[in-house]
């Protein structure tokens, strides 16, 4: 069994990757996450998601996905059932190599907000009810400093940026 922690009031700093955290009392709207780090040289790709459970094949609510491929983007899934959902790609790359980084991601009533140092990145359209979200997981190229969660207000319906 992997090893993981419970996620909560007290931020984790320089966690190792692949990393796997537990989502103290669930992820509900007005759950701000702020994962600071530096993206390497050789990175090709790295993930965020936000699942239904710890172990591979369970359900992602939120596949959040730079790819580093010839032709740079952001894909954004959901894999529920066994099977992946539509990609949504962003071809603009927010993330520099050999830089640092602050991702935001506001989990509102209606989408995740996701916003890189500061500036509006996208939305993604929940496909699976918030309730059934249980577990970050970070995987990939990527050098994490911290991750922090603030928030959780129910009913919160507007992300910091005022989308």
């Amino acid at each position: 069994m992997a090893s993981y922690q419970i996620l909560g009031a007290q931020p984790v700093y320089n966690p190792a990757i692949p990393y796997t955290a537990e989502l103290q009392g669930g992820c509900i709207p007005g759950m701000i996450f702020t994962i600071t780090g530096t993206v390497p040289a050789k990175m090709e790709r790295f993930a965020i998601n936000f699942a239904t459970g710890q172990c591979d094949g369970c359900d992602v609510a939120f596949h959040f996905n730079p790819r580093y491929d010839g032709r740079d983007k952001i894909v954004c899934n959901t894999f529920k059932n066994g099977e992946w959902g539509k990609e949504e790609r962003k071809y603009e790359m927010p993330f520099k190599k050999q830089k640092d980084f602050k991702l935001t991601i506001e989990i509102t009533k209606y989408t995740y907000q996701v916003a890189v140092d500061d500036k509006f990145c996208l939305d993604f359209k929940h496909q699976i009810g918030l309730e059934r979200v249980q577990w970050l997981q970070i995987r990939g190229d990527i050098c994490v400093k911290c991750i922090a969660v603030t928030g959780g207000k129910a009913g919160v319906a507007q992300g910091p940026y005022g989308f």
